[in-house]
């Protein structure tokens, strides 16, 4: 195995990529220049997935083959968040003061620990195949870019607060929802601040009623459980108006969503990309969804989970796996509504991704980093699995 440190600055190099050899004798691979000046060490090896795989603690680069791809051909998927539905640090570890845990403490003292956590999120930033042809400095939104979230939960302001400038996100073009609880729809709402009027909002639709001619009033479309979709209307009641239905006596400027149920083990196109959910097990009271997507590479994203249904493993065992993101509540059994560490490494023993990264990980798992230094051992056995953190990167071609 060859160690490669590559030193990432502020500084973008003309392609982004520096190039360094893939061979017998040298391996390389072209690392995007991040925002932070600190060095990442990564590490080339070959996987059972598509290719080779890049690891750096932030960054990670997959199923790529034995090409170096150009820039501007590479999706980047980022973890919004990656903690239980209460998150990291807990309220009532800090009420305790001093008798509060050490990982809710440390969060205090730290903000941007890698154990500080918001509820599961995931930001697919699609590249798709009308890319341009000149090289790019950087991946950010452009014309040939689609940007889809999975998942917007109670802490979703926040995560896209800490991630959307940092990366240059503009513009999101489709949500998708995994299940009905508030760690995944409470953030429903703040959608409306992803599409922002201009101060004359009223005087413009006023002039020209046809809402559906100005960008801030076309709807962002939700993919969702139709069991989903009926809580929803339940909670947020002035986000699912029907067609037709008349138009309050107040205009109020709210998140203006179109609802499109899916069916699992269907596959629909997403802003372009072709997603497929599978059936996850819950509990047993909360109709739940993973999702399977890329063609040149593959990524599958279960996070709410107990139990897998064997159709949804032999769905996600079908091909190679590139990134294998898992539900991981705790750290040593299994919880009545979501899977374990000792469960989580079955699956990824099971599977064999080029890379797995867990999330949903509770205040009580332990540090992140003393946990993924014992995870790495795991390589040996050729197993690679990590925690996640937030705003961690993966490039991949999907």
């Amino acid at each position: 195995m060859l160690r490669v440190t590559v030193a990432l600055g502020a500084v973008a190099c003309a392609a982004a990529f520096s190039p360094l050899a893939v061979s017998s004798v040298r391996k390389s691979f072209c690392v995007p220049a991040t925002r932070s000046p600190q060095e990442i060490k990564m590490v080339a090896e070959t996987t059972r997935g598509r290719g080779r795989a890049v690891r750096g603690e932030d960054l990670v680069l997959l199923g790529q083959g034995s090409t170096t791809p150009p820039m501007q051909a590479l999706s980047e998927i980022i973890f919004l968040g990656t903690g239980s539905s209460s998150g990291t640090p807990m309220v009532g570890c800090v009420m305790k003061g001093e008798e509060g845990c050490e990982i809710c403490k440390e969060c205090v003292r730290n903000p941007s620990s890698k154990n500080a956590r918001n509820n599961p999120s995931l930001l697919i930033r699609y590249r798709r195949d009308a890319a341009p042809a000149e090289p790019a400095t950087e991946l950010e939104d452009c014309e040939c870019t689609s940007t889809i979230i999975i998942d917007v939960g109670k802490t979703f302001k926040r995560s896209a607060l800490s991630c959307f400038a940092k990366y240059k996100v503009k513009k999101v073009h489709a949500v998708c929802l995994t299940h009905e609880h508030a760690d995944a729809i409470m953030g429903l709402d703040d959608l409306r601040e992803l599409s922002m009027p201009p101060r004359n909002w009223r005087d413009i639709l006023a002039q020209t009623p046809q809402s559906d001619e100005h960008d801030f009033m076309k709807p962002m479309p939700i993919f969702l459980l139709p069991e989903t979709l009926s809580h929803i209307k339940r909670v947020f009641p002035y986000l699912t108006k029907e067609p037709g239905a008349p138009e309050p006596k107040v205009q109020r400027y709210v998140s203006r969503l179109s609802w499109n149920p899916i069916t699992p083990f269907r596959a629909f196109d997403c802003a372009g990309l072709q997603m497929l959910p599978v059936d996850l097990v819950h509990g047993g009271d909360c109709p739940t969804a993973g999702f399977i997507f890329g063609t040149q590479s593959r990524a599958v994203y279960l996070s709410d989970f107990n139990k897998i249904p064997p159709e949804t493993l032999a769905a996600v065992s079908k091909e190679p796996v590139d990134l294998l993101v898992l539900d991981c509540l705790l750290n040593n059994k299994d919880a009545p509504t979501h899977i374990g560490l000792p469960t989580a490494l079955e699956i990824v023993r099971s599977v064999r991704p080029a890379q797995a990264l867990l999330v949903g990980m509770s205040h009580s798992f332990g540090d992140h980093d003393a946990w993924n230094k014992k995870l790495k051992e795991l390589e040996a056995e050729g197993v690679y699995v990590q925690l996640a953190h937030e705003g961690q990167r993966v490039l991949m071609r999907l």
